[in-house]
C-alpha cells in the first residue's frame, strides 16, 4: 500500500439538520402532490363546468338568432312580386278590408256623437223657433174686432206687417234648423 494515500474510513455520517431537510424536503413533495392532484382535479371540474355553459350558450344564442329573425320578419320588405300575383292581390285585400274596417269603426262613433248633437240643437232650435214664428202672425184680435163707423160693404182692413227684426230672426232660425238637418 502506498503510504500517500490514508487507510480506509468509515463514510462521515450526515449530519441531523441536512435529514431533516431531506425529510421535509419529501413531505413538502408530497403536500404539493397532493395539493397539485387536487388542483388538477378542480381544473377538470371547471373545465366540465364551462363545456356545459358554453353548450347553454350555444343553444341560447341559436334561439336568440331564432327570435331575433322573427322580429324582424315584420320589418322586412316583401319579396317584390307582381301586382296581380294572387299573394300580393291577397295581402292587398287583407290591408285594405283591415284599414277599411278601423276608418268605417272610427266614423260609426264619429256620427253617433253628432247625432246627438244634432238632435239637442234641433230640439233646442225648435223651441225658440216657435214663439218667434208666432210673432209674424197677425193677433187674431186685431181682425175681429168690426169697425163700428164702417158700413158692410167696406173692404176688411190688413194686419199691421211684423216687424222687420222679427221675419230676420225667423229667417236665421229657419236657416239654422235647415243647415243643421241636411247632410
Amino acid at each position: 500500500m502506498s503510504e500517500s494515500s490514508p487507510p480506509w474510513s468509515p463514510p462521515e455520517p450526515i449530519p441531523e439538520s441536512s435529514r431533516r431537510n431531506a425529510d421535509d424536503n419529501t413531505s413538502t413533495i408530497a403536500l404539493l402532490t397532493d395539493q397539485f392532484s387536487a388542483l388538477l382535479g378542480a381544473v377538470n371540474a371547471l373545465n366540465a363546468t364551462m363545456n356545459g355553459v358554453k353548450s347553454t350558450l350555444i343553444d341560447h344564442g341559436t334561439k336568440f338568432d331564432v327570435l331575433i329573425r322573427d322580429a324582424l320578419k315584420n320589418d322586412q320588405p316583401y319579396d317584390e312580386k307582381a301586382l296581380d300575383d294572387e299573394s300580393t292581390c291577397l295581402a292587398l285585400y287583407d290591408m285594405v278590408v283591415a284599414k277599411t274596417k278601423e276608418k268605417a269603426e272610427e266614423w260609426n262613433g264619429t256620427i253617433d256623437v253628432t247625432l246627438i248633437f244634432i238632435a239637442l240643437f234641433s230640439a233646442v232650435l225648435t223651441a225658440f223657433l216657435v214663439p218667434a214664428t208666432q210673432t209674424l202672425l197677425p193677433s187674431s184680435t186685431e181682425s175681429s174686432s168690426p169697425d163700428s163707423n164702417s158700413n158692410s160693404t167696406s173692404t176688411p182692413t190688413l194686419p199691421p206687417p211684423p216687424a222687420r227684426s222679427d221675419e230676420i230672426v225667423c229667417a236665421l232660425y229657419y236657416l239654422s234648423l235647415i243647415t243643421a238637418v241636411s247632410p
